[in-house]
Order: structure tokens, then C-alpha cells, then sequence
């Protein structure tokens, strides 16, 4: 069962730091990069759906997020010289999403 303190800090962690799902789950204990992932993906719908926008599934999540101005970019910094984070190779751009949305709701 997720608490509404951990739903608060995967909203909070997502709009300051982006979607690191592996950085976010450092920050809750016994939850997995996954579990984060998936519940941020959750609350999103219903808070979409709140608002009139019924979507399902992630893409069309993140997408509604985007197309609504619910979500900002975030530039990932990257290796000097290699052009991609750490120079290990390009990877999706992070992004966050749902404070204008629902701030400070509990949640269950």
C-alpha cells in the first residue's frame, strides 16, 4: 500500500529532478525504480481524469501531460565532450509532471 507521503515525494522528486525513477527510488525504501515508475504513471491518470482527460497507460499519459502543459522538460546534463548524461549513450529526456494538477492532496 503507497502513503500519501510516499505519492508526495514521487510528485516532488519528478517536478524538481525529473522522471529518475532510480534517484526516486533511492528515496523510499523498499520501493523499486518500477513500483515509482508505475505509481506516478497511476496518479497521473487519475488526476488527468479529474480534470476531463481520461487516458491510459503511459505513453498516452505522458503525452496528455505534455500536450496539457502539466509537464516541463528537464535538460540532462551530460559528460564533457561525449554529448550524452555520463557519456554512456543518449537516453529519453526527464521530464515531471502534476503539482499544478492536484498540489497538496492526500491520496490514498
Amino acid at each position: 500500500m503507497w502513503t500519501a507521503e510516499e505519492d508526495r515525494i514521487i510528485d516532488e522528486s519528478a517536478r524538481l529532478k525529473g522522471l529518475r525513477w532510480k534517484a526516486i527510488a533511492a528515496l523510499l525504501p523498499g520501493r523499486t525504480e518500477s513500483g515509482c515508475r508505475n505509481r506516478f504513471i497511476r496518479l497521473s491518470e487519475r488526476r488527468l481524469a479529474a480534470q476531463g482527460i481520461h487516458v491510459h497507460g503511459a505513453g498516452p499519459v505522458m503525452a496528455a501531460l505534455k500536450e496539457h502543459g502539466l509537464m516541463v522538460e528537464h535538460k540532462v546534463k551530460t559528460a564533457k565532450g561525449s554529448g550524452a548524461p555520463n557519456g554512456k549513450g543518449a537516453g529519453p529526456p526527464a521530464a515531471s509532471a502534476l503539482a499544478a494538477v492536484a498540489p497538496n492532496q492526500t491520496r490514498v
